[in-house]
């Protein structure tokens, strides 16, 4: 099996309409914050499942104007536990759920390569941020990026966004294991209606 070249794998979604210039982003990690962690990987798109109100979640956050993106590592493919080809319909399984529940992103970037394969895009490395605002003209600074796990803190760091660490999938096990001052400017919350709900809050109070 031959890999794709050292960059993310790209969705791109033809009808999210058009992304002002400038716009803040929601950058989301999949597996863990938007659906259910398979201790093996999520091979097959019978083992999908979203987690409940994270959809409804994401769309009440692009209420707000910020445009969902999502960044996920995807190394069982470098690993040999799946195809190329199984990552791709996985996702676009993905993608079909959330939409079924009014969740649709602006586009995904899936990296499918090892830490060690050197990859820039593979959090912690902040590249599929930086390469999602490149290519949708977001405002990295004014983006929130939303994980359960410490590389998701390091890749918003990395690029700019203000780090938010959800207690679903690995969330929960990853903080208990940081060390306090290390998150201290990290927002860790529940879940993604958590988020959801700051944001909001936020948004009415003008902060």
């Amino acid at each position: 099996m031959t890999l794709p070249p050292l960059a993310p794998v790209r969705f791109t979604n033809s009808s999210f309409g058009p992304v002002r210039p400038g716009s803040p982003a929601l950058l989301l990690d999949r597996d863990g914050v938007l659906i259910e962690n398979v201790a093996t990987h999520v091979r097959q798109t019978h083992e999908v499942s979203v987690i409940p109100g994270a959809a409804e979640a994401v769309a009440r956050v692009r209420a707000l104007g910020y445009v969902p993106v999502v960044l996920s590592n995807q190394a069982m493919v470098a690993r040999k536990l799946a195809t190329h080809g199984q990552m791709l319909r996985v996702h676009e399984h993905v993608l079909a759920l959330l939409a079924e529940r009014g969740c649709h992103v602006a586009a995904s970037y899936l990296c499918p390569h090892r830490g060690r394969d050197g990859c820039p895009c593979r959090k912690p490395e902040p590249g599929m941020a930086r390469q999602a605002a490149a290519e949708l003209g977001l405002d990295l600074s004014r983006s929130v990026l939303v994980g359960d796990a410490l590389t998701d803190v390091e890749a918003a760091r990395g690029c700019g966004a203000r780090p938010h660490l959800v207690l679903t999938g690995r969330g929960r096990r990853q903080s208990a294991a940081a060390a306090p001052r290390s998150l201290e400017d990290v927002v860790v919350l529940p879940d993604l209606r958590a988020v959801a709900d700051r944001l909001e809050a936020a948004a009415r109070t003008g902060g």
